[in-house]
């Protein structure tokens, strides 16, 4: 069974976003401006160059609206796991990080994903923007992205077989 987990979790710190860059690819911090990068990633509305100039980019629409601090972003995990090889759900997860990025930048959010594979699954790493860059607005609820991305999952990949779960823990900030 696949299934959708929304970390709402609070990531208040500055380097929030280096730090979950840096988990999703899998790398130090200090390798954030490397151009080559072992985890396929891409994103929406972003700078794709390297990693920080990913990262550069959400930090860019938060100093426009000065709006530097609060949550500085949301993570979702989407887990891919099915009877299709490994290689066929690398190809769908690409295609889910792109499309449901691209729904959010239409939606006024930045998005960048991050793919690797754990313990038999598919993993796709999503991190929006708290802000819109659109209006300045943030992100009030972490229900909001996971319902919009559970629905668009249950509508064009029904073989998945999906289940939704959104993880609470207000101790933990990165």
């Amino acid at each position: 069974m696949s299934n959708v987990i929304v970390r709402d979790l609070k990531y208040l710190n500055e380097d929030a976003l280096e730090n979950i860059f840096a988990y999703c690819l899998r790398i130090e911090k200090d390798k954030l401006s490397d151009s080559k990068q072992s985890v396929i990633w891409g994103g929406n509305g972003l700078l794709l160059n390297t990693p920080q100039s990913a990262i550069n980019s959400f930090i860019a629409i938060k100093s426009n609206y000065n709006k530097n601090l609060g949550n500085l972003l949301h993570h979702v995990i989407i887990n891919l796991k099915c009877d299709k090889k490994i290689s066929d759900l690398i190809s769908i997860a690409i295609e889910i990080g792109e499309k449901i990025g691209f729904d959010f930048f239409k939606k006024g959010f930045q998005s960048a994903y991050f793919i690797h594979i754990k313990n038999g699954y598919v993993h796709i790493h999503l991190i929006v923007n708290s802000i819109s860059y659109m209006t300045g607005n943030r992100i009030n609820s972490s229900g909001w992205l996971g319902n919009n991305i559970i629905s668009y999952l249950f509508l064009n990949y029904p073989h998945l077989k999906w289940e939704y779960n959104v993880i609470y823990n207000n101790e933990r900030y990165y």
